[in-house]
């Protein structure tokens, strides 16, 4: 069925909410994709709640908690809330907002209505610590649940970029790499059920500090790395134009001496730490790019072009114009100056 305009503005609030609702209860330490190649997915840490101490905080609680559960519903149809293929939503069915979840919340809530009435306040008090414990390792499951979200997106794009690089490498380094990460992504799928059905807050928590971080996004930057040079000479043989930029700006003088040699040098002075792309760092994405500069007699980049890609194209992007900031010394023909070509590698780490 074709969605209006306002349907989709709709649902993208609701995804909004959503998010919010999760964010107010859970906080992130952002691990992927930005501190280290070899971590990929945020920990969720359960932020301490007000101890319940009245049946109108336990209300509260059971709103709260019923509007997080129809949020959740209502998010089936968000690309960015889908892991492994599957609405997120499907995994809080099973996991979180169960009917025997609901069932066993509506029970605590008659139970501490009873013990309010007759005055039972030692009984009132140990039913409404019951409450929070199994509220807080909802919460804890949802901030599981939206932890490996955000990783499934950063291994989509990763699949994505591998799928190219794999077209253009022999079957036996195709073989070679599906070996190698095809384990480790059903191990992935497992270690998320495994810490689904953790019984308690601190057994889950336990399960996520055995094994803090996914080591997939790293194993797919080193597979790309490793069938570059394969992809590289399928297209240098299939005259594929590589990714390329012209020089847009004057170079500006003083402009550095000759190189002792006949091929042109970099200018180390000039070199700088590049831009890391807000996307690649974000989705996990790491890498070596070959960069070949062509370098005019005043040692001026005029254009240079990706030798050989790291596999994703803003960083292909972001490399081509650092180098276009370098300064280089030109080659040197019989005593002068002369035009040349240089090759020099461009690297992006997450630690960096």
């Amino acid at each position: 069925m074709k969605q209006s305009a306002c349907d989709v503005v709709s649902r993208a609030k609701q995804w909004r909410r959503l998010a919010a609702a999760t964010a107010a209860s859970v906080l992130w330490v952002a691990l992927p994709v930005g501190a280290d190649p070899q971590q990929a997915a945020p920990i969720p840490k359960v932020e301490p709640a007000p101890d319940l101490t009245t049946l109108a905080q336990f209300d509260a609680m059971l709103e709260q908690r019923n509007g997080t559960a129809w949020l959740v519903r209502e998010s089936a149809g968000s690309p960015e809330l889908r892991i492994f293929g599957k609405p997120m939503s499907d995994y809080a069915e099973l996991y979180v907002f169960t009917p025997e979840a609901d069932a066993a919340m509506k029970a605590l809530r008659a139970k501490a209505g009873g013990q309010a009435a007759s005055g039972d306040q030692a009984g009132l008090a140990d039913t409404l610590r019951q409450a929070q414990a199994s509220r807080a390792l909802e919460t804890y499951r949802m901030g599981i649940l939206y932890a490996f979200s955000q990783l499934s997106i950063a291994i989509d794009a990763h699949e994505s970029a591998l799928e190219t690089f794999l077209r253009k490498s022999p079957a036996a380094e195709q073989q070679q790499t599906r070996t190698r990460l095809e384990p480790m992504l059903e191990a992935t799928r497992r270690r998320l059920t495994e810490l689904l059905v953790a019984p308690t807050l601190e057994e889950a928590k336990r399960g996520i500090e055995l094994e803090p971080d996914s080591l997939l996004p790293g194993v797919y930057n080193d597979e790309r790395m490793r069938l570059a040079p394969f992809v590289a000479a399928w297209d240098r043989e299939h005259g594929i134009a590589p990714l390329s930029r012209v020089r847009s700006t004057p170079c500006i003088p003083p402009h550095p001496e000759p190189s002792t040699t006949t091929s042109p040098g970099l200018e180390k002075s000039s070199v700088t730490q590049p831009a890391y792309p807000v996307d690649a760092r974000r989705l996990g994405f790491a890498g070596t790019i070959q960069v070949r500069a062509d370098v005019s007699e005043t040692g001026c980049a005029q254009r240079v072009e990706i030798a050989r890609s790291a596999g994703f194209q803003s960083l292909d992007a972001a490399a081509l114009a650092w180098a276009e900031g370098l300064r280089f010394h030109p080659a040197q023909v019989d005593g002068r100056p002369q035009a040349g070509s240089f090759t020099f590698a461009v690297t992006f780490k997450l630690s960096d």
